[in-house]
């Protein structure tokens, strides 16, 4: 199976078209800042007629479109997507890592064989932040730690005892079990704003805010698919942005509260 998801052996030089592809397509990933500009419009129509018209999509959406309507635009876009990066991806492996990359406990699995370390790095982080967010939820709402330790998921970069010993923390006291590791800016500002708000709207953001800076290290690779997949990823992070958006104005939601929600985007910065 191994092999057979391998395919032929591809050197770092056989991705020469694909970053090529990639490198054009990078051109019309949207900064963050149209987001934020969509959101403040008055309605959903003029919110998605902004990003359509400085973005880039294959399908287009009817004037008066309704919620169905917007599903279904954002399925047409992934799948093309999807079959777009199939044919840049080369590596079939790479490929079924990609349309597991939601769910990274899986996706992590197949990376493992492939080897490659930036891959594995973003995989490692995401499922660290997702064990931190279970972890902060769970502790907020005075959960067990039997129900909390069902929903973690191994393979992070953190221990089973930072983990451990974040589950014997209250709270408010998490920030110190983080204090020596990378994610203490994360928590730092994500806490900030729930003591304001008493929200985890931040924790979500600032989540995908680290994730979009670690895949921006993928354009220190001249040759090979890290590039390819990390624009893959940043599409269809776009992508969720644009629901978040447009989904927002349908449900007539404070601009404030959507774009408090907008994280960076890949071409940010």
């Amino acid at each position: 199976m191994k092999s057979e998801l391998l395919g032929r052996k591809v050197k770092s030089t056989d991705y020469a078209y694909s970053l090529g592809r990639v490198s054009a397509l990078e051109k019309y990933l949207l900064p963050s800042r149209y987001f934020r500009e969509a959101a403040a419009l008055p309605t959903a129509k003029e919110a998605a007629h902004l990003l359509l018209e400085t973005g880039r999509f294959t399908s287009s959406l009817d004037e008066n479109f309704d919620r169905n309507d917007l599903d279904g635009f954002l399925q047409k876009e992934k799948d093309y997507l999807l079959q777009e990066m199939k044919n840049m991806m080369l590596v079939p492996l790479i490929w079924s890592i990609y349309q597991q990359e939601e769910k990274p406990e899986k996706a992590l699995s197949l990376a493992w064989e492939l080897g490659n370390e930036f891959i594995l790095s973003y995989l490692r982080l995401k499922i660290d932040l997702l064990n931190l967010k279970v972890i902060s939820r769970g502790a907020y709402l005075a959960l067990s730690e039997p129900q909390r330790e069902s929903w973690l998921l191994p393979g992070g970069w953190l221990s089973g005892a930072q983990l451990n010993e974040l589950q014997q923390r209250s709270f408010s006291e998490f920030g110190q079990v983080l204090e020596k590791t990378s994610y203490r800016d994360w928590w730092m500002r994500s806490y900030d704003f729930f003591k304001k708000e008493e929200s985890f709207l931040a924790l979500e953001r600032e989540s995908e805010n680290l994730l979009i800076q670690k895949l921006r290290e993928a354009k220190c690779y001249v040759f090979g698919p890290e590039r390819v997949f990390a624009y893959a990823v940043a599409r269809r992070h776009e992508l969720k942005l644009f629901r978040l958006v447009v989904a927002g104005k349908l449900q007539q939601l404070p601009s404030e509260m959507i774009q408090t929600r907008i994280s960076l985007t890949y071409v940010d910065g």
